[in-house]
């Protein structure tokens, strides 16, 4: 094999090297600096297009260096104690890496990390409570810049804001923020081994019993159920579905469940990738109740073509309204109602596939332990001809 090579253009030296991919294949590579001084590599086929391809940046480099005569005479002394110094470039990387990181403002840094999530494709719903979180950081806390942010001024200010809410729900705004300080810290506006808002203290969850409907209950939201968000309320409590499968946020990029993924003949609705939360495909079996109440009203296109429920739209919307009739809407409550009553009947493992989740998380997280007798009512409830 061929040895290194060293591309010079006046003060600028490359070195171009083989390097063997991890599937054994052999390239040429050499390494450089950004101008914000982080380390590249440049991968070529062969060495000829590498050694083409380093002179080329060799130039470009070389370039962008200036004349020392044209600079200011306090400029210049600033120079000459620096090369006095003999630096290396990793030495003026360190230097550019201390630099941004004594100066990253916060609002930039949670503008610029809210953007990167926006384009890796998470969905609108988390980008929002994500914004909503960290813009609530910027605006309250009095630290500008994220490197002064210390763990007494975050704890105070998350105890404030979060110190009476529910466990879980203290866990989930911790959990944003050590991602966001995480981010940082690779992109090396940081370098602390452990964030600071990893050391705030985890509190303990005590597990609640999921909300879980009585087939009472279920027969009533059957019956008051408006016909526009039938299919939402069908799909959910009896469909193993999510709210947001079957009535995606507007800004989302998910494709609603829709008619066409009814296969009555073949007594399966096949949940697409496009619209599982997921991301991936999933059966579930046409039970009595989702013939009987959606089978003659079946179209074309979206099941649902009004406004997503809201959980927490005020007393005009669907969840409120039928929420009256059970004594109050309960999160999930049809989700959970489905995984329950129907590992009763299939057990939970089955289950689990039908609904696009583990066993473990239906067992923990959605599982109330029902009465086989209730299962049968609860997929007993048929419309009446």
């Amino acid at each position: 094999m061929s040895e290194s090579r060293v591309i010079k253009v006046k003060g600028i030296s490359l070195t171009v090297y083989p390097w063997t991919h991890r599937s054994g294949k052999t390239h040429w590579r050499f390494a450089w600096y950004s101008p914000d001084g982080k380390r590249r590599y440049t991968t070529k086929a062969n060495q000829k297009q590498a050694l083409i391809s380093a002179r080329d940046k060799a130039r470009e480099i070389n370039n962008q260096s200036y004349k020392l005569s044209e600079l200011p005479q306090d400029t210049l002394r600033l120079v000459r104690d620096f090369l006095e110094l003999s630096p290396t470039q990793d030495d003026l990387s360190l230097l550019r890496k201390w630099k941004s990181q004594k100066t990253s403002i916060l609002q930039e840094v949670v503008e610029e990390y809210l953007e990167a999530k926006r384009s890796a494709g998470i969905s609108e719903i988390y980008l929002m409570r994500l914004s909503q979180t960290l813009r609530k950081l910027v605006e309250e806390l009095p630290e500008k810049t994220l490197q002064r942010v210390n763990l007494s001024t975050l704890e105070e200010w998350f105890l404030e804001n979060y110190g009476e809410k529910a466990a879980k729900t203290r866990n989930n705004i911790r959990g944003t923020l050590v991602s966001f300080w995480k981010w940082a810290r690779m992109r090396d506006l940081i370098s602390d081994a452990i964030t600071v808002p990893e050391r705030l203290p985890t509190a303990k969850v005590k597990r609640k019993p999921p909300p879980t409907l009585p087939p009472e209950q279920g027969a009533d939201l059957l019956k008051h159920c408006p016909p526009e968000y039938l299919p939402w309320l069908i799909m959910c409590g009896w469909g193993a579905c999510r709210t947001e499968e079957v009535c995606p946020h507007p800004k989302s990029t998910k494709l609603p469940l829709a008619w066409e993924d009814f296969h009555w003949q073949k007594g399966v609705v096949i949940v697409r990738p496009e619209t599982s939360k997921m991301g991936e495909k999933r059966i579930v079996p046409l039970n009595p109740v989702i013939e009987s109440w959606l089978k003659d009203h079946a179209g074309r296109g979206p099941i649902v073509t009004v406004p997503p429920p809201s959980y927490s739209g005020g007393e005009r919307s669907i969840t409120s309204q039928l929420g009256k009739l059970i004594g109050g809407w309960k999160r999930n409550a049809l989700r959970n109602s489905y995984i329950s009553y129907r590992g009763a009947q299939i057990g939970l493992a089955k289950t689990a596939m039908e609904a696009g989740n583990s066993e473990s998380e239906c067992r923990r997280s959605y599982n109330d332990a029902v009465l086989e007798l209730d299962a049968k009512k609860w997929f007993s409830l048929l419309r009446n001809p």
